[in-house]
């Protein structure tokens, strides 16, 4: 494909208007707004929310690491998925638990599409241990914490 160089001041203000049309489009399809219009009011995840966030994760950072999962590191901040400076929502939902040094390195950056598979594909592995433990918990409660013990009556 050939590049395309606007030589008139036609074709300068055409590639113009396409380059501001494609921004409007990117902010609408990733809800990016500079200014306070569409801000969530709040910025800072209440305790509520921290506490849910962190449960979730099951106190370890959800970063996902190249090759083997997620960072093995204990989570110490909620950070925002989508960043509210750029328009996403203080939500549980939009949360994310990680260790100081993937949260700064993340910084207000939007996700790419392999950071949120991966995010997801984790949080997905980490419900169903979570759904296992769960499952174990209720099984040994119900029979004791040594196995099945039979009742003399």
């Amino acid at each position: 494909m050939a590049a395309f160089y606007p030589t008139s001041t036609e074709e300068i203000g055409l590639a113009a208007v396409f380059a501001l049309s494609m921004a409007r489009n990117f902010q609408h399809k990733y809800r990016v707004w500079r200014g306070k219009r569409n801000r969530d009011p709040r910025r800072l995840f209440s305790s509520t929310q921290r506490r849910q966030i962190f449960l979730k994760a099951h106190g370890q950072c959800e970063y996902p690491r190249f090759i083997l999962g997620r960072c093995l590191e204990d989570a110490t901040e909620a950070d925002h998925v989508f960043p509210w400076s750029l328009g996403g929502r203080t939500t549980v939902e939009n949360g994310s638990a990680l260790c100081k040094k993937h949260n700064l390195q993340k910084s207000n950056h939007i996700p790419s599409r392999r950071y949120m598979r991966a995010l997801q594909r984790n949080r997905a592995r980490q419900n169903q241990f979570r759904i296992e433990s769960y499952a174990l918990r209720d099984i040994q409660a119900h029979f004791g914490k040594k196995g099945y013990v039979a009742s003399d009556n």
